[in-house]
């Protein structure tokens, strides 16, 4: 069985493009992946990048 293959966020690049193409600042952009990270969607390797976290099946809340 293989695994899925990673998806890299190039955050100090994502941030200078992704602000310049959708016209938000930089530091708007670097708030989003820190609310990202936070919530556990992505995770940050020093001097690596940012990374997709591998997502975890829901679990329904209870009485649902």
């Amino acid at each position: 069985m293989g695994s899925a293959p990673v998806t890299t966020l190039p955050v100090v690049a994502g941030a200078f493009l992704w602000a310049d193409t959708y016209g938000l600042s930089r530091p708007t952009v670097r708030r989003a992946i820190a609310a990202l990270t936070a919530e556990g969607l992505v995770y940050a390797v020093s001097g690596r990048g940012t990374y997709v976290a591998e997502q975890q099946p829901e679990t329904p809340a209870p009485g649902a």
